[in-house]
């Protein structure tokens, strides 16, 4: 009975209601799936294919938990998620490109987890026979479209400090956070296992051009003192210090480096005035921010 009804149940619960029931759908997914539960892709499949986007928010986030219970599993161990996803990808790729063109606020908070799913999908292994190269790059532009777009202006209504929260430059984190991985993990000549070693030639050629000029702009963007989320700076320069080893990618950024370096590394490394105010008012949280989740992967990389 509650298999039958937990799908819905978080399609229709409130957000506070969705956290705890999707903790379920997580623990039943484990438990249950293939063998007593296969009706959850078809209960998801049935609310994505519904033209009323009432239903979409529960259904991604039944989904999400779905493919985290795969995320870390060996290729040998991923063959129901990739029967389920057989169905179910090519769904989310239908309402993303359908999301893309609307900049509110329910709709990129949808696109963020439609970019969430992919990159628990993707993070660990990534399903060639399931993501031909074909989708890959389609996937790989919406990614780089949502990394490259400004955010709006009604977003300087908010308070500066409440910034890095908005569903806006969530959204671009995640993008970043896909494009950064799939580089690190399978787009990195000489540093992926054998498996994808003719994949990673091929992204090398295809997409540094075009994702670098996005990460340009967006270190651009940063040097002329105009916001950028920490961890969207973040995945940028991870993204670039793999690419500075790379001949083919080397040749976009070694025009920029020396801007680079001095007017955003270098500050960004410098102990400034906001620090050691910092320092002096309260040592852990400037210990938080400088060794926390946000700012050290740059820093301690590039030291």
């Amino acid at each position: 009975m509650i298999r039958d009804a937990i799908v819905d149940a978080v399609v229709c619960a409130p957000e506070l209601i969705r956290a705890q029931l999707c903790v379920c759908v997580n623990s039943m997914v484990k438990h249950d799936f293939p063998g007593r539960w296969t009706q959850i892709v078809d209960k998801i499949s049935i609310y994505l294919q519904n033209p009323e986007p009432t239903g979409w928010s529960g259904a991604l986030l039944c989904l999400y938990q779905l493919v985290k219970t795969f995320e870390y599993k060996k290729v040998e161990e991923r063959g129901p998620l990739n029967e389920a996803m057989n169905l179910l990808f090519p769904m989310i790729y239908q309402l993303i490109m359908r999301l893309l063109p609307d900049q509110s606020e329910q709709s990129v908070l949808l696109q963020k987890q439609i970019l969430k799913i992919y990159f628990a999908l993707t993070q660990y292994v990534l399903p060639l026979d399931l993501i031909s190269r074909e989708v890959f790059s389609q996937w790989m532009e919406i990614v780089r479209t949502v990394a490259d777009r400004p955010v709006p202006d009604q977003t300087n209504q908010v308070d500066e400090e409440e910034w890095v929260d908005l569903p806006w430059w969530k959204c671009k984190k995640w993008a970043l956070h896909i494009l950064h991985r799939m580089f690190e993990r399978y787009g990195s000549p000489g540093n992926v296992t054998k498996d994808y070693k003719d994949f990673a030639e091929w992204y090398l050629k295809t997409f540094s051009g075009g994702i670098l000029e996005v990460l340009l702009k967006i270190l651009d963007q940063y040097r002329r003192k105009t916001y950028v989320s920490p961890r969207v700076l973040q995945q940028t320069l991870n993204y670039i210090n793999i690419g500075v080893s790379h001949a083919h990618s080397w040749k976009f950024l070694k025009p920029h480096m020396f801007a680079i370096i001095q007017e955003v590394l270098f500050p960004l490394m410098s102990y400034s005035d906001s620090d050691e105010e910092l320092w002096n008012s309260d040592p852990h949280d400037y210990i938080r921010v400088k060794f926390g989740k946000f700012l050290p992967n740059h820093k301690i990389v590039l030291i």
